[in-house]
Parts: C-alpha cells; structure tokens; sequence
C-alpha cells in the first residue's frame, strides 16, 4: 500500500452517487394471541466516478416477526431476515429471544440472533476524504459480508426500589468491516492519516 497524497482520487473524482432507500412494514394481530410483523426493504447506490466508471449495488431485504405468549409466564419472539444481494447473494439470518416469569418480581431472559452485512460501494472501490482531507481511507475490493451471532442469557429481578440482573453474553463476528490505521504522511498542519478497510 502506498501511502502518497498525490495518488489520491477519493470523492473528488466522483461525477455521481445516488442512493436510494424505500422500507415498507405491517404489524397486526393474528390468532388472538399472536402480534406478526411482515416488513421488507430496498437498498440501491449507484455511482459514476469521473473516469466514466459505473458502478451499481442493490440490496433486498424481507423479514418477519412473531411475538406471542404461549403461557401466561411465557413471552416468546422469534424472527427471520433474508437478504438479497446483487454482490454477495442471499443470506438467512433467524433471531429468538425468550422471557419467562418466574415470579411477579423474578425473571429469566435468553436470546440468540444472527446478522448480516455486506461492504458498501465505498468500502470496495472508492478512496475516501474525511476530516477536511487529514483522513484517507483507502478501499478493499476483498471485502467479505460481515456476519455475527449473538447468545445472551440472564436473570433479572426487583426487591422493593432494588433492581439487579446477571446476563451472560457472547458475540461472535466473522469478517468484521472496519477501518485499520496504517500510516501516517507530513506533519502538523499537513499530517495525512492513512486508514485501510
């Protein structure tokens, strides 16, 4: 990697981006006891850098949610997220979590999710300015999704105006996204930050 201010295009050399967002969502009663969610989400950037270089990418999402009480003691979520994406395909992500009333004042609580994200154009392709140009961030076209789980698992209570919990918790990430510091060009006024994704 180079760290060079001069090889630097970032933004600057970007015609044009547009993105655009449209989510739509229902929730309604089902079957007396049941509270379903039905939801769905479309994501799409499109950019035209100055070298006449188009680039597209498109995200759809549709998720569902049931909340219910299947005992009076009992609340019980469980949820689905599917992902459709124009770079890294479809990805299924479930989510459960789960309360139960040991007493008026005494609970336990456990839940477990999975997510999904997938680098945005930027992340892959496109040199970034930030900070009035004293940050660069340079892309990675190797970028992977990023995907986590999430367990959890506690017991929360009350005793008069005394409220205390013990939650155990565990998350696990693979091909995190995120920026890494490699470097540094120039000094004071002129010092360059260089950062890898």
């Amino acid at each position: 990697m180079v760290l060079d201010p001069a090889s630097t295009t970032a933004e600057e050399g970007v015609r044009e981006i547009a993105l655009s967002h449209a989510e739509a969502r229902i929730s309604g009663e089902l079957f007396k006891n049941h509270l379903v969610t039905l939801g769905a989400e479309f994501r799409r950037e499109d950019r035209e850098e100055g070298t006449d270089k188009k680039m597209d990418f498109d995200n759809v999402s549709v998720y569902l949610q049931n909340e219910f009480m299947p005992l009076n003691s009992l609340y019980f979520v469980a949820g689905v997220r599917y992902d459709d994406n124009s770079m890294y395909g479809d990805q299924l992500a479930p989510r459960v979590s789960v309360i139960y009333d040991i007493s008026d004042n005494l609970r336990l609580k456990g839940s477990y999710g999975q997510r999904f994200r997938a680098p945005s154009i930027a992340e892959l392709y496109v040199e970034s300015w930030k900070r009035r140009g004293k940050e660069i961030y340079q892309p990675n076209p190797d970028l992977d999704p990023e995907k986590s789980a999430s367990h959890e698992a506690g017991i929360e209570g009350e005793y008069g105006i005394l409220k205390s919990s013990l939650t155990y918790f565990r998350n696990e990430l693979e091909d995190m996204i995120d920026a890494v510091y490699v470097g540094s060009t120039g000094s004071g006024q002129n010092k360059k930050d260089y950062y890898y994704m």
